[in-house]
Formats: C-alpha cells, sequence, structure tokens
C-alpha cells in the first residue's frame, strides 16, 4: 500500500532572502521512503536487509522518544519527488507498505 499524504513535498522549496537583506539560501527537501517502524532492532535489520537485495540506500535509524527507541527502515534520499515516487511505486507492487517523507 503506497501512501501519499505528504503535502508540500518537492525537491527544492524555495530561495528565502537572508536578515541581513542581501544573502540568499537555498532550502532542499530531503525525501525518502520509509518501509517500516520497529521496536526491535534485529527486526528492522532484518527487513533492511531483505530491502538491499533490491534496491540500493536503505538504511536504518533510531528515532528516541520519551517512551522507547524506534528502528525505521528508509530508502533515500531522492533527488526528485518523482524518482521517490516512482521507488515508493515498486515497493508497493512488491507488497511492502511505503510511506512518503521528508522528515
Amino acid at each position: 500500500m503506497l501512501q501519499r499524504g505528504f503535502s508540500g513535498l518537492g525537491e527544492r522549496n524555495s530561495l528565502c532572502q537572508g536578515g541581513n537583506g542581501r544573502s540568499w539560501v537555498e532550502v532542499i527537501q530531503r525525501i525518502v521512503l520509509q518501509v517500516g517502524s520497529f521496536t526491535e532492532e534485529t527486526k528492522a535489520q532484518r527487513l533492511a536487509d531483505q530491502l538491499r537485495k533490491r534496491v540500493e540506500n536503505v538504511y536504518v535509524t533510531p528515532v528516541e522518544t520519551s517512551i522507547q527507541t524506534y528502528y525505521r527502515v528508509r530508502i533515500g534520499p531522492f533527488e526528485t519527488k518523482e524518482s521517490a515516487l516512482d521507488r515508493a511505486e515498486q515497493l508497493s507492487q512488491m507488497g511492502y507498505q511505503v510511506l512518503v517523507t521528508s522528515r
């Protein structure tokens, strides 16, 4: 199942003028796919190992909350929203649940 609830994702957000009125900063959003989130690191690593046989740029990242640590299995980053959505569709067709995110 592909979850497409990701308003505002894009490879480039905008050009923002700096506080001094002279410099400009280009804001680039990082688009990644999340394929799993586990409380046990071994389960996250197992899924990541499965995915690495089919796709590149798979990694596990820990996220600590006030209650416990979650291990997110992610793929990316992608340079464009379109490339992320293409890969998400491929993974969805393989039976994975995919979340497209910029966080």
